[in-house]
């Protein structure tokens, strides 16, 4: 069977159900990768909140810094 018809006669038929599945597949995929890759930081509550508030962060960019809970 040809897996691009498929997804795509699925997406058709469901697309918040499929969109939904595979997002959560993203998420536990990069949680996974996280975690063998030890990128995990730690940071402060205030910082993680004002990064997830913030409409103009972007996780592409990447100044070289190392992030260290205090």
């Amino acid at each position: 069977m040809d897996k691009p018809w498929l997804c795509n006669v699925l997406y058709t038929l469901d697309p918040d159900g499929i969109q939904n599945m595979i997002t959560e597949a993203m998420e536990i995929r990069k949680e996974k990768i996280e975690e063998n890759r030890n990128l995990s930081v730690s940071m402060r509550p205030e910082f993680v909140e004002a990064l997830n508030s913030c409409i103009n962060f972007s996780s592409k960019l990447n100044f070289g810094l190392t992030v260290t809970s205090s």
